[in-house]
């Protein structure tokens, strides 16, 4: 029988893990449904395809959203969020009118929100040092200003 390394299960930087989704893309998805439609938002979440997470439709606009989930790093808003930027992966990178992504607190459950025309600008571009339990390598992100997010926590969602 052969054996399988720790070395042969981290992934590259950009590599896609499957165990990371099956510990994340349910609640991530769940709470986003939540918010949305505790904001007035009809949600539609379609069969998984990998692409969008979910779109919402509210005051006659579509929206279409990519909900991660940020663990290590616990904020409940802009203030306690412990750095100056926030980091967008260049491979979730989907474009257009009423693009969305959410990120969510693992230990708060706090939301932050921000449009990928805001996000995928040349001048936040950078390449960055992965180096997780899962992930090593370079990869290339966004970040973005905090200033230019939207923050939620549970006491804005009751």
């Amino acid at each position: 029988m052969e054996q399988t390394s720790l070395m042969d299960k981290i992934k590259s930087a950009d590599d896609f893990v499957q165990e990371s989704y099956e510990r994340n893309d349910w609640l991530g998805k769940t709470m986003l449904t939540w918010y949305l439609m505790k904001a007035g938002h009809k949600v539609n979440v379609p069969k998984e395809n990998f692409g969008i997470d979910m779109t919402s439709t509210k005051d006659g606009k579509q929206f279409h959203w990519e909900v991660e989930m940020k663990h290590n790093v616990q904020w409940v808003d802009a203030a306690s969020f412990p750095y100056p930027t926030v980091s967008f992966l260049k491979r979730k990178q989907k474009m257009g009118d009423n693009f969305w992504y959410a990120i969510l607190c693992a230990d708060t459950q706090a939301l932050l929100f921000a449009r990928a025309s805001d996000i995928f600008q040349e001048k936040f571009r950078e390449d960055v040092k992965v180096n997780t339990k899962e992930r090593q390598g370079i990869s290339e992100c966004y970040r973005v200003p905090k200033e230019l997010c939207f923050w939620k926590n549970w006491k804005d969602m009751m």
